[in-house]
């Protein structure tokens, strides 16, 4: 089984960027935080928000055609 990364916030926004921005700059907290209201896959533990990096590329592959930045 190969283990999938978490990540915080900030290292979702990277990652996003990564794979839906030519240039790779990461997108803001705020529309990470609307994507995330949208269905984007994410984990609550206590306070935190924790994203997992295959989750997220799999939402973005399955949702490619309609994201617009």
């Amino acid at each position: 089984m190969i283990s999938s990364r978490s990540m915080c916030k900030k290292g979702a926004c990277k990652l996003i960027g990564s794979i839906i921005r030519e240039d790779a700059r990461p997108i803001s907290i705020s529309t990470l935080d609307k994507w995330r209201k949208a269905g984007l896959p994410h984990r609550k533990f206590r306070h935190a928000i924790i994203f997992v990096e295959d989750e997220v590329r799999s939402f973005f592959e399955k949702h490619r055609k309609g994201i617009f930045i």
